[in-house]
C-alpha cells in the first residue's frame, strides 16, 4: 500500500520536481527495506529446511517441548472467510443470501513444507481474534511443533493481536516451553508468503465442487494437494457445535503479567531469551539498531509466575435463535439431502 502512495504521488502532475524527488527516494528505501525483510524471511525457511533434514523429520506431529536443540520456523495467516454450502453449479439462487460461516487460519512449516489448516466453523466462533489466534498457536505448538528449543515465528503485521502475541511469547521462555521466541513482520504491502500459496492451493479445489458441509471443507483442504500432502487440516469445532480445539482467555491471564509495548506497529523483529526473562528485543528493521525495554510489570517476578498456570476456557455463544431459523429457512434447501439435518437443523431439534 505504502508503495502505491508512492507512485501516485510521482506521477501526479501538480507535484514539484523536489516533492517528486524526495518521494522517489523514499519509494527506493521502502522497496530496499522490503527485498531485505524479504530475504530475511528466506533464510529463515532455508535454515528450518536444513535443521529438518539433519534431523530427519517427516512431518509434524507431537512433540514434547525442547526436546530438540535446534532452531525452527514456523508461519500464520488467516485466509479470507468462505461460506458453505457452496456450489459452483448453482451459484445465482443464494447470491444475496448469507450461508454458514468458515475461518480458515493456517499455520505453515515451510522446511517440510506442510500447512495446519484449522477450520472455525460459525458454531464454535468465539470472542477477540487476539485470543483465538494464540489458541490456535498453543494447540498447534503442542501438537504440531517438532520441540525446537528455539522458535521462530513469522505473521502479517495485526495491531489487534500483536501485543497480546508477544506477552505470549515471552510467557512461553519464561516457563520453559523455549529457550528463546524470535517474531518477524513482513513489511505492509509485501506480505504475500508460503501460508497464501496454501490457501490458494485450496480455493482453486473449492471453487470447482460442490461443497455442503463442514467435514466436506475438511476433505477439500486435504485433497488440495493429495499426493504431496502439504496442505491438512484440523477442525477447532464440529458443525454441532462440539468444540475440538478449546478458546482461551489469554488476554486475561498473559495482561496480569505483562504491560503494553506501545509503537509496535512501527517494528519488524522482536525476540525473548530465558537469560532475561521479561525483556522484550526489537528493532524496526534488519539493519536497524538492536533496543531493549522490560515489559514484565514491576511488581511481578519471572520466577513466581506458575508454569502450569493456564487462561479460562472461552464457551463458544453458539448460534442465536434468529440465525437457526435463518439457516433453516433460507439456506437448507441448498445443502446436499444427506447434510441438511447437521448444517442447517430444525431449529426445534437443539
Amino acid at each position: 500500500m505504502a508503495n502505491e502512495c508512492f507512485s501516485l504521488c510521482i506521477f501526479q502532475v501538480n507535484v514539484d520536481e523536489d516533492a517528486k524527488k524526495e518521494t522517489l527516494c523514499k519509494q527506493e528505501l521502502h522497496l530496499s527495506r522490503a527485498t531485505d525483510e524479504r530475504s530475511f524471511y528466506r533464510a529463515w525457511c532455508s535454515e528450518a529446511k536444513a535443521v529438518r533434514e539433519q534431523l530427519q523429520i517427516n512431518t509434524l506431529s507431537k512433540n514434547e517441548p525442547c526436546s530438540r536443540e535446534a532452531a525452527f520456523h514456523y508461519s500464520f495467516d488467516f485466509a479470507q472467510q468462505i461460506h458453505y454450502p457452496s456450489n459452483p453449479f448453482q451459484p445465482g439462487p443464494i447470491y444475496f443470501k448469507t450461508p454458514r460461516k468458515c475461518g480458515i487460519f493456517g499455520i505453515h512449516a515451510e522446511a517440510f513444507p506442510q500447512q495446519i489448516n484449522y477450520l472455525l466453523d460459525e458454531a464454535v466462533a468465539s470472542g477477540k481474534w487476539a485470543n483465538v489466534v494464540i489458541s490456535l498457536l498453543h494447540h498447534f505448538l503442542s501438537f504440531y511443533g517438532i520441540g525446537e528449543t528455539d522458535l521462530r515465528i513469522n505473521a502479517d503485521n495485526c495491531a489487534g493481536q500483536n501485543n497480546i502475541m508477544l506477552h505470549y511469547l515471552c510467557w512461553r521462555t519464561i516457563i520453559g516451553l523455549h529457550h528463546s521466541t524470535y517474531l518477524h513482520f513482513l513489511m505492509a504491502g509485501h506480505t504475500k508468503f508460503s501460508p497464501d500459496w496454501c490457501f490458494g492451493l485450496f480455493k482453486q479445489k473449492f471453487r470447482k465442487i460442490f461443497v455442503s458441509s463442514l467435514r466436506e471443507i475438511e476433505q477439500t483442504v486435504e485433497g488440495s494437494t493429495s499426493e504431496s500432502k502439504i496442505n491438512r487440516s484440523q477442525l477447532v469445532g464440529d458443525q454441532d457445535g462440539t468444540v475440538i480445539v478449546p478458546m482461551y482467555a489469554w488476554d486475561t491471564l498473559l495482561g496480569g503479567y505483562f504491560k503494553k509495548f506501545v509503537g509496535i506497529l512501527e517494528q519488524h523483529h522482536f525476540w525473548f531469551t530465558n537469560q532475561q526473562p521479561g525483556v522484550l528485543f526489537y528493532k524496526g528493521f534488519t539493519d536497524s539498531e538492536e533496543q531493549s525495554i522490560k515489559i514484565l510489570k514491576r511488581d511481578i517476578n519471572p520466577v513466581d509466575i506458575d508454569p502450569e498456570a493456564r487462561p479460562v476456557e472461552i464457551v463458544p455463544a453458539g448460534f442465536s435463535d434468529a440465525r437457526k431459523a435463518y439457516l433453516f429457512k433460507e439456506i437448507r434447501p441448498f445443502c446436499k439431502a444427506e447434510e441438511r439435518d447437521f448444517v442447517c437443523p430444525n431449529p426445534n431439534s437443539y
